[in-house]
């Protein structure tokens, strides 16, 4: 998938869930935020004291765990609702961070699926869509464990993000 803005991550996915707001505890206003899986990508405007510091939606964040009220019915387990309970990954200062979603409340958000089929080179080509050098150098590093530009060889299922200027 080529680089692309948080406000276009429509062309390659599937909004799932949302628009919603969560409040400031991470409670949905107005109803569940329902149907969601880890790996769903959150798009995310910020509220309260953060309003309007970015552009919206301003912030990505992948829903790493599904979790929910320890005292509820689930007892913390997955529920398939988003709420404060839920983990998330997300790029923090200075480093990726996974933290309950809660911990970023409050906040307007949307619910993304990617599109299994976006990054498959053979129908984007039909698409009419040119993928960048990066796909496929994420698919050949993924099978070979071992990125030039790095010469060490690599753990198993490591991916290194890197991206090449042509």
């Amino acid at each position: 998938m080529p680089y692309t803005s948080v406000s276009s991550l429509t062309s390659w996915s599937t909004v799932v869930a949302g628009p919603a707001d969560l409040d400031e505890h991470g409670t949905p206003v107005g109803g569940e935020v329902a149907g969601v899986l880890p790996g769903d990508v959150i798009r995310i405007d910020y509220a309260g004291d953060y309003a309007g510091l970015t552009p919206a939606p301003g912030h990505v964040a992948v829903l790493y765990e599904d979790r929910s009220d320890p005292d509820g019915p689930a007892e913390g387990g997955a529920d398939g609702n988003l709420d404060g309970f839920d983990l998330i990954a997300h790029m923090g200062h200075p480093q990726l961070k996974v933290e309950p979603l809660g911990d970023q409340c409050p906040m307007h958000l949307d619910v993304l699926r990617w599109d299994p089929d976006s990054c498959d080179p053979n129908r984007a080509a039909r698409a009419g869509r040119r993928l960048s050098p990066a796909v496929a150098d994420l698919r050949r590093l993924s099978r070979s464990h071992v990125d030039r530009d790095h010469p060490r060889p690599s753990p198993p299922g490591t991916v290194w993000f890197a991206s090449r200027r042509r």
